[in-house]
């Protein structure tokens, strides 16, 4: 990822409403994990678009990325008519979502981490078909699509034909703190504590339908 940016302008502005008062969610550690080793950087100029400040982690608040807040509107408005505006003044507009302001002549970089959403059959029609419109018009516009497995690019090139041509590679990154090892009474208290000592499996993430928890208690029961 360094070395895709050094060869691109170097003024970036990121969504970063991911960031929220709720917890780390997947895709803002994600986004923390790109920012992370370019927060002291002069080159890109970086500065984050937010509803609130508070909520952007505070070992890249310090740094050198800059912060912008957005107005408290409804998304729509935000994405389609506030971020327009504040992009123009950047070469380069990356989300870490598909979810992309469509108006404006700024280079765009987007993520898409999977379909899985558009593929469960257990959604509502109204928002599955609302979902996939917003992404083909996402991927249409832009002009970086990053995925993070071949699966989701060759996934994402069957249902928007042509995508191909603007996907890139980017495995998701890992903080050095995951590859610590855990020490032995952390892990038996914690074993003791949620487990009852028994065996079990560890799942992170949320319950929703494309999220396929019921597979995964499957596929170990199985096992």
């Amino acid at each position: 990822m360094l070395e895709r940016l050094e060869k691109m302008p170097t003024n970036l502005h990121v969504d970063a409403r991911e960031f929220t008062e709720h917890g780390r969610t997947g895709i803002a550690r994600y986004l923390h994990n790109i920012l992370f080793p370019l927060r002291n950087n002069a080159d890109p100029a970086i500065a984050l678009l937010t509803h609130d400040s508070r909520h952007i982690p505070s070992d890249l608040s310090n740094g050198g990325i800059k912060i912008l807040t957005l107005p408290a509107l409804p998304t729509p408005i935000v994405d389609q008519f506030i971020l327009p505006r504040i992009a123009a003044r950047a070469d380069v507009f990356f989300s870490p979502y598909y979810k992309i302001p469509l108006p404006g002549r700024f280079r765009r970089i987007l993520t898409v981490h999977d379909i899985m959403f558009l593929r469960r059959r257990d959604y509502h029609t109204f928002h599955r078909l609302a979902s996939e419109m917003q992404l083909r018009m996402a991927v249409a516009r832009t002009d970086i699509v990053l995925v993070d497995s071949d699966f989701t690019g060759r996934d994402l090139t069957s249902l928007v034909p042509g995508a191909d041509r603007k996907i890139r590679l980017l495995y998701p990154d890992m903080d050095e703190a995951w590859l610590q090892p855990l020490p032995a009474d952390a892990a038996t208290r914690a074993v003791n504590t949620y487990a009852e000592s028994r065996p079990f499996m560890l799942y992170v993430g949320n319950f929703h339908p494309h999220k396929n928890v019921d597979l995964l208690v499957r596929a170990f029961a199985g096992l």
